[in-house]
């Protein structure tokens, strides 16, 4: 996405939604054409990116202006939330269930996931949703809202000034206070439960995204460098909850069985926590890049 340094605010942020949504459509059209799960998350990266990009800019766009567009994304998100789920499940059964190698009963375990994995929506019923009256309104709501530029009349003076503004500090000024949010989401000065980290999930998750729309306006190595750690520490709160898919089964189990299981994932979480405490020390060193 090409948001450059003489943009204003408005350019920035109809570059973003023309990137989320031509992304969420060809991953659409190439879902249909060879189905992936892959494809299913770049919609769903696609939706997080639309609903950030109109967090971010709600400080100028009254929420009211993009009211029935904001509803509608969220219902689709919902509709795609058993996404991560189906990950947990697919990464637990792979080759036989091979992350359950050391485990007694993992011909069990293996079998339980995979009748878990198949409760799931189909890719008949993905179909089906795509095919849907209520999709097709919110492709054609986003996309008549975006090119009528539907956000105008709802734009105070002060709102329209700022619009027309160099998008530089406006960038600087959200990502600082994502920043913010985030140092007072993960103090350093204090250890974190996994139970902490899993409640942050969502805003780590969106707070990801809230760079997404300012990235080309800063050194790339100097922003890798600043969110590979947070990046990180995301796909550890997503070993944390894969564990979690594990844990109810525990009690189907008796015996050596059921306590060998539940030591395993006790020593897992204890593992994937130590090097998350670390990642979260790391995250909160670097520099970020937009000061540099």
């Amino acid at each position: 996405m090409q948001t450059q340094a003489q943009d204003s605010v408005e350019e920035c942020f109809i570059k973003s939604l023309e990137h989320a949504l031509a992304h969420w459509l060809y991953h659409e059209q190439a879902y249909v054409e060879e189905p992936s799960m892959d494809c299913l998350h770049e919609i769903s990266h696609a939706l997080s990116f639309v609903r950030q990009t109109l967090a971010v800019f709600a400080g100028i766009i009254p929420k009211r202006a993009s009211a029935i567009v904001r509803q509608e994304l969220k219902w689709l998100e919902q509709e795609l939330d058993w996404l991560k789920n189906a990950d947990y499940l697919d990464e637990l059964t792979e080759d036989k269930g091979h992350a359950l190698r050391k485990l007694d009963a993992r011909k069990e375990l293996v079998q339980r996931l995979t009748e878990m994995r198949d409760e799931l929506p189909s890719h008949e019923d993905i179909l089906e949703l795509f095919q849907s009256a209520r999709y097709a309104g919110l492709i054609l709501d986003l996309s008549r809202w975006l090119l009528t530029k539907g956000w105008q009349p709802f734009l105070e003076e002060k709102a329209s000034k700022k619009m027309a503004s160099n998008v530089v500090q406006f960038s600087k000024d959200q990502l600082d206070r994502t920043w913010a949010e985030l140092q007072s989401s993960f103090p350093i000065e204090q250890p974190l439960s996994a139970q902490d980290y899993v409640k942050e999930q969502y805003h780590l998750n969106r707070s990801l995204f809230s760079g997404i729309c300012f990235a080309a306006l800063y050194d790339q190595e100097l922003r890798q460098v600043f969110r590979l750690p947070w990046a990180d520490l995301a796909q550890g709160i997503d070993d944390l909850l894969t564990l979690e898919t594990v844990r109810p089964l525990v009690e189907e189990f008796e015996g050596d069985e059921q306590e060998q299981l539940q030591r395993w994932l006790d020593r897992q979480q204890t593992s994937i926590l130590h090097a998350m405490e670390q990642t979260r020390a790391m995250c909160l060193e670097v520099e970020p890049y937009w000061k540099a």
